[in-house]
């Protein structure tokens, strides 16, 4: 890695960049092998345009990926891809989390943990500000109450009316008297 030096900055050269970055620079393109930081009040990626912005991460399957809000050099917030344990195939591993963090930057826990085959575990006290929406079936079209135990749905046409139902592991049942849906 190289020494800074501003005088060996050509600021006509477009990417240039260094400590005493005038105003803009005209950059299609900046890597960076190391520490990066963008210092500021404000930093942007992207344009006011219909094209694609794209703002990534990579790195090993073994590596975690994350974003991290700070307030005076202590954390609050995390929002991290996990890499341990890899990517072992089937499209398993590197899930996705939000941590969050007190007020003198400690742990405190995961606001929610999504994986790749679709699950999204909500890890801390919910609540919602809208009324949840069940997914609605009818009797015919609901799914398999085993690959769906403890996971609730609404059954349109179920004798007696409309009622939200719930699997117990092998059948879905009516949330109001426990009985088979039909």
């Amino acid at each position: 890695m190289g020494i800074y030096n501003p005088t060996q900055v050509d600021w006509t050269r477009p990417g240039a960049i260094g400590l005493n970055t005038p105003n803009s620079i005209a950059a299609t393109s900046i890597t960076a092998t190391g520490n990066f930081n963008a210092g500021g009040t404000s930093n942007s990626v992207g344009a006011n345009t219909n094209s694609f912005t794209f703002f990534g991460f990579n790195g090993s399957a073994t590596a975690n990926k994350q974003m991290v809000w700070q307030t005076a050099g202590l954390s609050r917030w995390n929002l991290y891809s996990n890499g341990a344990g890899g990517e072992p195939g089937s499209n398993a591993g590197a899930s996705l989390t939000l941590s969050y963090y007190t007020d003198a930057g400690g742990y405190l826990g995961d606001t929610f943990t999504a994986n790749r085959a679709g699950v999204l575990s909500i890890s801390a006290a919910t609540s919602f500000t809208k009324p949840v929406k069940l997914a609605s079936f009818t009797v015919l079209t609901a799914p398999s109450a085993s690959a769906n135990s403890a996971g609730m749905i609404y059954i349109s046409n179920e004798s007696g009316g409309a009622t939200p139902a719930f699997s117990d592991g092998v059948s879905w049942r009516r949330v109001h008297d426990r009985a088979i849906i039909s």
